[in-house]
């Protein structure tokens, strides 16, 4: 799993506007691997091995997406993961910030 974010995964941030809050945003977190469409029932094992998460195609591209986008899920199963399986590489910067 280490190996496939090293290579296809990202942990991102974004900001979305939200009339509804004071600030008038609000800062999500998340975390994805992408594969090409092929690679379909590799991205539902992920979803089986983290026991999170969900599958989105992407509409311009043959790929698709796990992404795990609930706080509680990244931070009670993918952090904890990635703190005892080690990510290599640029991406390892990614995660430790």
């Amino acid at each position: 799993m280490a190996g496939f974010t090293s290579g296809d995964g990202s942990f991102y941030t974004t900001i979305r506007e939200n009339k509804d809050l004071k600030l008038g945003f609000r800062i999500e977190i998340g975390f994805s691997i992408t594969q090409h469409s092929r690679d379909l029932i590799l991205l539902e094992n992920f979803i089986s091995f983290f026991n999170c998460g969900r599958l989105k195609k992407d509409n311009r591209n043959p790929v698709h997406y796990f992404i795990v986008s609930n706080v509680q899920d990244i931070t009670e199963k993918i952090i904890p993961f990635f703190q005892e399986y080690k990510i290599l590489g640029v991406k390892s910067e990614d995660f430790n910030d």
